[in-house]
């Protein structure tokens, strides 16, 4: 899966949704006094039998016995012991939450989540060294997580605290802190990487303007170097006294990129993986912002969600096929330990941010726009934003959520197009206080409006309606754009399920009314899952649709509403957690395929031979892309046997085939109902 992931990983949105409003200085997060009660029962981390290779899942917790155990809104969970110089971090942190420090082995999570079970905490913070903080651990942290009670959801919020030593968690801490009690500066900063330098002031959204925020942008050029090289020099301080930045941009744990991108599938480039060879720079061709000039910086008191690739990463890194500009090239996945002060998440972390959203592995930067949505769609605390981007997994996998790990034969975590990208979703984790809630919630950026009604049957109906139509702009980074699946477009929403309708839990889920008629003509699939959460049960539900959000799919159009059907179970033996409904032939996979970047290259190939290609690698790595055809009529059909040469560099397929019927004088048609490409000579 390393061709796709290059692209799916390398190709970053760059155009900046907008952020922001009032501030929320010392929010009221109280935590419950109690006992510190240790359980002695354990729940390991275990694979399922009929599991795809590297996959695990938290086994649920064996239910503790019963305990004087009360409640506590914040918990404090570390593997450092008292004698260690992090532990002051985690005690200044438990002191400012009124919360109780928990210690675990992070080899072995299952004795922490049953602690959890009993304890039943909002938030957890982590507080761990570098060292601990890697894919594989955040991700079985992640499943871990949610395996705590019986539904597929994350059973908290949490965040990490690190640093490059003891005294910088501590200061990260106290940042945190102070920042929480004075507040956060209005004005936005947004980066991204593009070919030639630019700054703009004020040329966010105009209700961002409206509320007092100054919006600026950076575009960090890569086409002149000499010109990106001044730039960087003399505007990159311009990250200072922001109340929150987002960055986008491709690049590694050490470095963001300030080149083209397409650099990572020339071979002529690229070198064989030698640690001590990790950003070497041999014909002076590439610039870039390092760890040492991020450390320079003064970002305190920002909030910061960033995409470039790994630069969540600590200290140990997984090598793969999306960083080989800077890293080289191997057969198979490789280990690498960032050697000190080179990383640029603690490099962010000593430069004063109180926040930070970073992966710690390969990822899309589109996430960074989702983020910041739902930070002022919401209001919520950091995170309970972050777990709102985990809640989201569970409906791209239509239940538990299964990621892969990386194991001792250098293999990749994920295979295939949508578990690249529902990893990249999972590889992204919140450095800071789950707690912190630094910015109030904008009316103006509201979900979809939900409207409930129950029958006389018992059965709950659930009605949601779009309210406001997105612009082409809008979209980029937008909810509605379905990145994990293969659909194209997606309308999400969530209903609390009243108590004396639903004792027992949910039975099924149904769609309500036609489904021939307005939006749900383009449903595919409804997706659902019940979450039991401190206000009740929540129904979290999806629509799924292969049009795309661009042109009219889902959740972009104003008036468009989704309507089920929801039944209670009449025992607990009936209920159900999630559910996949089917509602109209499943259409548009093509136009999918179509709109994936790729980056690879068919040199001298038979142009059947090339289609036959990616018709088979889309059967197996499309996650549902297989019905995708490809056919010729009588007058293209010689065409088939005509040799060719096609290179796509973070390109669209349909890009490809834009340039192959020119070239071959022919005309292409989609089918979508039937995802079938058909060739014809071009008239």
């Amino acid at each position: 899966m390393r061709t796709v992931r290059n692209a799916a990983c390398t190709v970053a949105s760059t155009v900046v949704l907008g952020i922001a409003l009032a501030l929320l200085p010392n929010p009221d997060c109280r935590a419950a006094q109690a006992d510190d009660e240790f359980l002695d029962a354990a729940a390991k981390l275990v694979e399922w039998p009929d599991s795809p290779r590297g996959v695990a899942v938290a086994a649920p917790p064996v239910p503790p016995p019963a305990a004087k155990t009360e409640p506590k809104e914040y918990v404090v969970a570390t593997h450092v012991g008292r004698g260690d110089p992090y532990f002051k971090a985690a005690e200044r942190i438990a002191a400012h939450r009124k919360a109780p420090v928990l210690e675990f082995d992070p080899s072995d999570l299952g004795p922490l989540m049953l602690e959890i079970s009993a304890l039943k905490p909002r938030f957890v913070c982590v507080v761990a060294k570098p060292e601990v903080i890697d894919t594989n651990f955040i991700r079985r942290f992640l499943m871990a997580c949610a395996g705590v009670d019986s539904d597929p959801f994350p059973d908290f919020s949490y965040g990490y605290i690190t640093g490059e030593d003891g005294a910088a968690a501590l200061r990260f801490v106290e940042n945190i802190i102070r920042a929480e009690k004075s507040g956060l500066p209005r004005r936005f900063m947004s980066t991204f990487v593009t070919t030639h330098c630019s700054s703009e002031k004020d040329k966010g959204p105009s209700w961002l303007k409206a509320a007092g925020f100054s919006t600026d942008s950076m575009g960090f050029g890569y086409e002149d170097r000499k010109a990106a090289m001044d730039f960087v020099r003399t505007r990159l301080a311009d990250l200072q006294g922001r109340g929150l930045i987002q960055m986008t941009g491709c690049g590694d744990p050490e470095r963001i990129w300030l080149f083209s991108d397409s650099r990572n599938s020339d071979a002529s480039k690229h070198w064989k993986y030698n640690p001590a060879k990790v950003g070497q720079n041999p014909r002076n061709e590439m610039f870039w912002i390092d760890a040492d000039m991020v450390r320079r910086l003064n970002l305190y008191p920002a909030v910061l969600t960033t995409g470039t690739c790994h630069c969540g990463s600590p200290d140990r890194v997984f090598v793969e096929g999306d960083i080989v500009s800077t890293f080289g090239t191997s057969d198979k996945v490789e280990v690498y330990r960032i050697p000190r002060g080179r990383s640029l998440c603690l490099a962010y972390i000593s430069a004063g941010v109180t926040a930070a959203m970073l992966p710690v592995g390969p990822n899309h930067g589109w996430r960074t726009s989702v983020e910041v949505l739902r930070m002022f769609r919401t209001g919520a605390p950091m995170g309970e934003v972050m777990k709102s981007c985990y809640d989201e997994l569970v409906l791209a996998y239509a239940g538990a959520i299964k990621l892969g790990l990386y194991d001792s034969e250098g293999h990749d975590a994920d295979e295939g197009i949508n578990e690249v990208m529902r990893g990249g979703a999972a590889n992204r984790v919140l450095y800071g206080d789950p707690a912190f809630a630094p910015f109030a919630k904008i009316d103006s950026l509201a979900s979809p409006v939900v409207r409930t009604a129950g029958s006389v049957d018992g059965s709950l109906a659930v009605d949601a309606e779009v309210v406001k139509s997105r612009d082409y702009g809008e979209l980029f980074g937008a909810e509605c754009v379905d990145q994990f699946t293969s659909f194209r477009s997606k309308l999400l929403f969530e209903a609390i399920l009243p108590a004396e309708r639903f004792p027992h839990g949910v039975a099924r889920v149904e769609p309500a009314g036609s489904a021939s008629e307005g939006a749900m003509a383009m449903v595919s699939e409804i997706r659902w899952a019940v979450e039991s959460a401190a206000e009740g049960l929540v129904l979290h539900a999806g629509a799924f649709s292969g049009k795309d959000a661009f042109e009219g799919g889902l959740g972009s159009v104003a008036g468009q509403r989704i309507g089920i059907k929801v039944v209670p179970a009449r025992t607990a033996a009936e209920a159900s957690t999630a559910g996949t409904v089917k509602v109209n032939e499943t259409a548009g996979l093509v136009d999918k395929a179509l709109a994936t970047p790729w980056q690879y290259e068919w040199k001298e190939w038979k142009l059947g031979a090339v289609l036959d290609f990616i018709s088979g690698f889309l059967e197996k790595h499309g996650g549902g892309a297989s019905a995708v055809k490809f056919e010729f009529d009588e007058s293209a059909l010689p065409c088939k046997d005509r040799i060719v040469t096609l290179k796509l560099s973070s390109e669209t397929l349909r890009a490809g085939l834009d340039r192959l019927a020119k070239e071959l004088n022919l005309a292409y048609s989609v089918d979508s109902a039937k995802n079938t490409v058909r060739f014809s000579a071009a008239k």
